[in-house]
């Protein structure tokens, strides 16, 4: 396969749910670059998939969750989940939005919500102020 380059702001925002944007900046070989804008109040509820994630908060900050207890998250800071661990993430409600970066390696599968191979159980679910909103294949928000 040939090196790929895209060009950052030619990569429209898509809303995926209330107060959840991202940017699929690139994938290839089962790797996915996303970029998401978290509004105050947003909160990507526990959930785990097979493969692994890293993360950078690039602005404002949130909190990671997982079964083991919260992290705090801002500006500046990274995470790696490992695949089949649970994890969520949320921001304050008077907080700022928070504007991060996200790569996922799912074995082959894009991370295109209307491509992801999982089972309905494992389907993202993504709400603002405690409305869960959850994303099936073949939905984009």
């Amino acid at each position: 396969m040939p090196p790929r380059v895209t060009n950052g702001p030619t990569v429209r925002w898509r809303r995926l749910s209330p107060g959840v944007r991202v940017r699929h900046l690139i994938d290839a070989e089962g790797t996915s670059l996303q970029l998401y804008q978290l509004e105050p109040g947003t909160r990507f509820e526990l959930h785990e998939h097979d493969f692994p994630e890293l993360g950078m908060v690039l602005s404002g900050k949130g909190k990671l969750t997982f079964d083991e207890g919260d992290h705090r998250a801002e500006a500046g800071d990274s995470f790696c989940v490992p695949g089949r661990m649970r994890h969520g993430f949320s921001v304050p409600d008077d907080g700022p939005p928070v504007l991060l970066i996200n790569v996922e390696a799912a074995n082959g599968t894009s991370l295109n919500p209307s491509l992801v191979r999982e089972r309905p159980r494992m389907a993202l679910d993504v709400g603002r102020n405690g409305e869960p909103v959850r994303l099936r294949r073949g939905t984009t928000g």
